[in-house]
């Protein structure tokens, strides 16, 4: 059974033999939405580096909150920042961070992660109703945050995107970029990532030649706009985004007083 196990992964971590590597002409990845479409190829990466996107935030330089028994985790800087950005909510939110790292990087932000597992920022428990654990979380992130007085806070502007059009934007979430808001902090707000009934990673794996049927249709789980005006959802101040570029921007051109110390 062992031998089984090692020679799967042997296997599956193997890159194809045909010299490709990620991101070049035949494997575009995202860039083929600029670019157009390619020819189909050997998939890169192999499925079993999947783990390997997730950002380990706890390899940050990690601190303990003031008022919970968990950390928040900062990416390390070379020189003093010229702004300082906050990501706070669940692991959807842990998810972007791989994104906003880069962004991070290359303009001198200081990224700063209050992260906790199934627990959006929120001034209720959404994914279990009345969790105590959850709620504390949640007081003593918005505490953290409110001390820090980052120039930009990220984090989720909904929730619970599946098909059939489930997604909203629950009242504690608008809560919460209120208090924000009116702390003078901005808050860059994105829709939620979808959720799957099945494994998207193992339908990849078993249905090379129908990934087709591995998702669903944009308009099946996303709205092309979501429910209510600006001014009701996320308050004066605050920002409702659907794309990323949106972020960078906001992380980039947005000014605002110098608060680097």
């Amino acid at each position: 059974m062992l031998l089984v196990a090692v020679t799967w992964q042997v296997v599956g971590v193997r890159a194809p033999e045909t010299g490709a590597e990620p991101g070049d002409a035949t494997h575009p990845g995202a860039m083929a939405l600029r670019t157009g479409a390619v020819d189909p190829a050997p998939l890169l990466p192999p499925p079993v580096s999947i783990y390997d996107d997730w950002v380990r935030i706890e390899n940050w330089d990690c601190t303990p909150m003031a008022a919970f028994p968990m950390d928040r985790c900062t990416l390390p800087t070379i020189e003093p920042p010229a702004r300082r950005v906050v990501l706070v909510g669940d692991s959807h939110v842990q998810q972007l961070s791989g994104a906003v790292v880069p962004i991070a990087w290359e303009s001198n932000r200081r990224l700063t992660a209050i992260v906790r597992g199934a627990c959006p920022f929120c001034t209720a428990s959404e994914v279990v109703p009345g969790e105590p654990d959850c709620l504390a979380w949640n007081a003593a992130a918005m505490e953290e945050i409110l001390a820090m007085h980052p120039d930009t806070v990220i984090t989720l502007a909904s929730r619970d995107v599946r098909a059939g059009l489930t997604e909203q934007t629950p009242p504690g979430f608008v809560e919460q970029w209120r208090r924000l808001d009116a702390a003078g902090i901005p808050v860059v707000a994105l829709r939620d990532t979808s959720r799957f009934p099945h494994s998207v990673r193992d339908c990849v794996q078993t249905r090379p030649d129908d990934l087709d049927s591995c998702g669903t249709a944009r308009a099946d789980v996303s709205a092309r706009r979501r429910s209510g005006n600006r001014s009701e959802k996320a308050g004066e101040g605050c920002v409702e985004v659907g794309k990323f570029g949106e972020i960078e921007q906001e992380m980039l051109l947005q000014r605002s007083p110098d608060r680097s110390g």
